[in-house]
């Protein structure tokens, strides 16, 4: 049990270094000391990672084929290699070869995305307590429905004997029932 938590405990580090090296190795170097795959970024004063696309010593290499993408780490092996472009690999099918140097795809703001997502959880929560409010006055209406119908039952069998009255208990307006003993 103890060798199973050690390789998870080292499988674990070994994803985070993965994970945040490369750009902790770009991030902690200053200018004359910038390591491959990062290059100098003046507006930021600060060693950057490379371009999507690029590699090597000062970002100065395209990614070859058939890798493209960040760090050359993503494989386009399956369309010819005039189609793999360095930064977006093979085009979808029926989709033409992009031209440009960026990719021609949108990038959702995460506020965006939670402003959309609790709008819609918002909306269903509304119409929830609409359909529930509805639904409770249509059951109270039909309930005071039943209970007139039982009323005038009820009175119809005093009316014909069938039923004696009880003189504790007379019906009011409201179809409510008064103890008289009170």
């Amino acid at each position: 049990m103890d060798a199973m938590k050690y390789q998870c405990v080292r499988f674990i580090f070994l994803l985070c270094n993965i994970t945040f090296c490369k750009t902790y190795n770009c991030t902690r170097h200053q200018k004359q000391e910038c390591q491959e795959d990062c290059i100098w970024s003046e507006q930021n004063r600060k060693c950057m990672d490379c371009p999507i696309g690029n590699y090597g010593q000062n970002c100065s290499r395209t990614c070859r084929y058939p890798n493209y993408g960040m760090g050359c780490q993503q494989d386009c092996s399956h369309c010819k290699e005039e189609a793999c472009n360095p930064m977006l690999g093979c085009p979808a099918p029926g989709e033409k070869e992009s031209k440009g140097d960026q990719p021609d795809t949108i990038k959702l703001d995460p506020i965006v995305i939670g402003i959309v997502t609790s709008s819609g959880f918002f909306l269903v929560l509304i119409s929830f307590v609409i359909v529930t409010i509805l639904n409770r006055k249509r059951f109270v209406r039909k309930l005071r429905k039943r209970v007139h119908y039982i009323e005038s039952v009820i009175e119809d069998l005093h009316e014909n004997g069938t039923l004696p009255r009880n003189p504790l208990y007379t019906p009011n307006n409201d179809a409510t029932y008064i103890n008289q003993n009170q």
